[in-house]
Order: structure tokens, then C-alpha cells, then sequence
């Protein structure tokens, strides 16, 4: 079937132990999928230095679309894709049935594992894990109108006026608040 042959192929690509398996074994790993002879066989003829350029290609392209979702929190933690690319290559992204777009639906996916490396790490700004947070949830908010909430040691909303202009906070005061997310925007209330 032809679908199960292009499943092979995606997972393949995208799952890199997977293709790390199918290097390895590739007989048995095709085994969980109906694919007629000439399929493993058209599968089987595609030089593994090929299917490796072709899937780092990929982290690529799903790097810049993820990216392009959390444009404001790039520019304080310019590393913040790469460790996407790192956290991706043991996370393929599943099939996106969502109304957000990608490298959004991506953003929301790692978000509880990027916020907790951007809090933990004493090189980043300290308010990065909460502006990435706020910035995902927003925009996701905005985009599927489902309600989102987020607790944060700052006025994110205020920072990312400041980023927006081209500045860069650099000791914001800490003000605890709970911010809701919806299609309308964000609100705040102090903890």
C-alpha cells in the first residue's frame, strides 16, 4: 500500500532511532508495515547518506518553522532552536491535525521540556522559560481559542513590549502574576 510505504519512509526520516533500527535490521523493522517487495526494495536502495542528509534537512526545516512561532524569546536565547533540534531528533513529530500551525503546535508540544532547560539554565536571561511560555500561549490561544493559563515571576506582557522595541531587559523587577490566554489576547492578575 502505498500509505504504509510513505509512513515507512516519514518514520524513517523523522525518527532517528527508528532509523538507526533500520539501518541495523532493516528487514525486521519494515516488517510492521504492508509493504509489497518492490516497496522494501525501493526503500532498501536509498543510500543511507542519503536518508541522513534528507532527515537532517528536515530538523532544519522544523527548526526554522519553530522559530519563526517564538520569534521574541530567539532573540534573548538565541541557542533556544538548537536545543529544540537536539530534544526533536528523540521526539519525531507526530502528524499535525491541529488548526495551529506547525512550528506553533511544536512550540506548544516542548514547551513544559524547553521552559524547565530555559529556567534551570543560569546562562539564560531569568525571565526566558516565562517569555517563551507566554509567547506559545498566546499565540496558540489566539490561533485554536482555547483557554490557557500561566503563572510567571514577571509582567511578561510588559517585557515583550520592551522586546518588541528592540531593547532587551535586562534586570526586570519580579511581579508575580497569573496570566489567562484566549482569542482575545492575554490578561494578568497579581498573585
Amino acid at each position: 500500500m502505498i500509505e504504509d510505504f510513505q509512513n515507512a519512509f516519514v518514520r524513517i526520516l523523522a525518527d532517528s532511532a527508528f532509523r538507526t533500527a533500520f539501518f541495523a535490521n532493516p528487514d525486521e523493522v519494515l516488517q510492521g508495515f504492508a509493504l509489497t517487495g518492490k516497496e522494501c526494495k525501493a526503500l532498501l536502495g536509498i543510500p543511507a547518506v542519503s536518508l541522513e542528509r534528507y532527515a537532517a534537512s528536515l530538523l532544519v526545516k522544523r527548526a526554522e518553522e519553530f522559530s519563526r512561532a517564538v520569534p521574541l524569546t530567539i532573540r534573548i536565547s538565541p541557542g533556544l532552536a538548537t536545543r529544540y533540534k537536539h530534544w526533536l531528533k528523540d521526539h519525531p513529530s507526530p502528524r499535525n491535525n491541529s488548526v495551529l500551525a506547525p512550528g506553533l503546535s511544536e512550540a506548544l508540544r516542548v514547551l513544559p521540556f524547553l521552559a524547565a532547560e530555559l529556567a534551570r539554565d543560569p546562562s539564560e536571561a531569568p525571565y526566558s522559560a516565562d517569555l517563551y511560555m507566554f509567547e506559545v500561549m498566546r499565540r496558540s490561544s489566539f490561533q485554536d481559542c482555547q483557554v490557557r493559563h500561566m503563572k510567571s515571576r514577571y509582567r511578561t506582557d510588559l517585557l515583550v513590549r520592551e522586546i518588541r522595541k528592540g531593547w532587551i531587559p535586562m534586570d526586570p523587577d519580579e511581579f508575580p502574576v497569573l496570566f489567562r490566554f484566549d482569542e482575545s489576547g492575554a490578561k494578568w492578575k497579581k498573585q
